[in-house]
């Protein structure tokens, strides 16, 4: 599912929210489960 968001935007600015939804709740998810 990330490699389809990567399409549309930036895949830097994906990991960059990704990195920001854990690092506020501290939930550790896979990639999947975020997208």
């Amino acid at each position: 599912m990330l490699v389809k968001l990567a399409h549309a935007q930036p895949y830097s600015s994906q990991a960059e929210l990704a990195l920001v939804f854990f690092a506020e709740t501290g939930i550790t998810a896979h990639p999947d489960t975020f997208a």
